[in-house]
């Protein structure tokens, strides 16, 4: 019989003593059968556990180890999970997670029975980190552009055929990306059920929090994005595509005059990829102004300037222009 809740957890070099946390942070929950869950422990990284043995002492847990016979990424343990788990809904966890409280799996299946419909159920994430001065900060709120603390339904797995694929350090932005355009429907809870911990013995890499500035790597990665959705849904794909270029105006301001034109070079090459959608994005683009009267839009607070910058591109795209330069913008 299959299970209502797979958690999905990778090794990734942690220790015993370090797993011990995210698995006594399940084995605690109250409120919960857990014959409904199954634990999968991936060990992926270059050195095998010594004893995994003693996670016995979890006796809630029906711990599924699973001894990886290569090294894997944690993106790729991450996809063995799914194959050998058998959970309606899977929750991915790093090392350094835990589930924050004791009765998130009670309000996970509570939000299940309530929005079964629902492929995506997200909870608020917890973020510990340690300053340069070595001060402890938290850091509380709902992240759309991560895993951590979202369930998401096999059935949606299924029907998109998404695996998460390797693109440090945006791997995770991206399936959660991704995974959010495609949901048929998402229902949200107002309670932690993910916290990240900081601890020496462990690295932050799965699943690890990216820098949201503008970059080449984010970019590349925006195009892998762009390049999923277009496979699947044409609407969703074009208003993504809008919205690429609008963030990319936006946050242009604060980036170093040094770095613009290697990310408007970036993006240039972007949307040569996807010159098709480029009516249908000015189309967007002229419907989100008509709506957002705020005065912090690009188009209220810069009008000219981002009527230049949008005829630019449509001269490059549509017309065989010159290469975009930031001395236009």
């Amino acid at each position: 019989m299959a299970h209502l809740i797979s958690i999905i957890c990778v090794v990734n070099d942690a220790q015993e003593e370090t797993l011990a946390i995210p698995l006594s942070s399940i084995n605690n929950q109250m409120g919960f059968e857990f014959d409904q869950l199954e634990v999968v422990l991936i060990d992926n990284g270059r050195y095998r556990l010594s004893d995994p043995g003693q996670f016995k002492l979890f006796s809630n847990l029906n711990i599924r180890y699973v001894d990886a016979e290569e090294v894997l990424a944690w993106e790729a343990a991450f996809n063995r999970g799914i194959d050998l788990s058998d959970g309606q809904y899977l929750l991915f966890m790093g090392p350094d997670g835990m589930l924050n409280q004791t009765s998130v799996l009670q309000s996970l299946t509570t939000a299940i029975t309530a929005h079964p419909k629902a492929e995506l159920l997200s909870g608020l994430v917890l973020a510990q980190d340690i300053t340069r001065k070595r001060e402890t900060v938290y850091k509380v709120g709902q992240d759309l552009t991560t895993m951590r603390g979202t369930c998401v339904k096999r059935d949606l797995l299924a029907r998109t055929k998404q695996r998460w694929a390797v693109m440090p350090p945006y791997s995770d932005e991206l399936f959660s990306r991704v995974l959010t355009q495609l949901a048929g429907e998402r229902a949200t809870v107002d309670e932690i059920f993910y916290s990240r911990f900081t601890h020496r013995n462990v690295s932050p890499e799965v699943m690890a929090p990216a820098t949201p500035d503008l970059s080449p790597d984010w970019l590349r990665m925006i195009g892998a994005y762009l390049h999923q959705l277009q496979a699947y849904d044409q609407d969703v794909y074009d208003n993504a595509v809008a919205r690429v270029f609008i963030r990319f105006y936006t946050q242009m301001a604060g980036i170093p005059t040094s770095r613009r034109q290697a990310l408007l070079d970036e993006l240039q090459q972007l949307l040569a990829q996807h010159r098709a959608a480029w009516p249908q994005v000015l189309r967007v683009i002229d419907q989100v102004k008509q709506r957002d009267k705020s005065p912090r839009a690009p188009w209220n607070k810069w009008p000219k300037q981002f009527a230049g910058y949008v005829q630019t591109f449509d001269g490059y795209l549509t017309q065989g222009g010159v290469a975009v330069s930031q001395d236009k913008h």
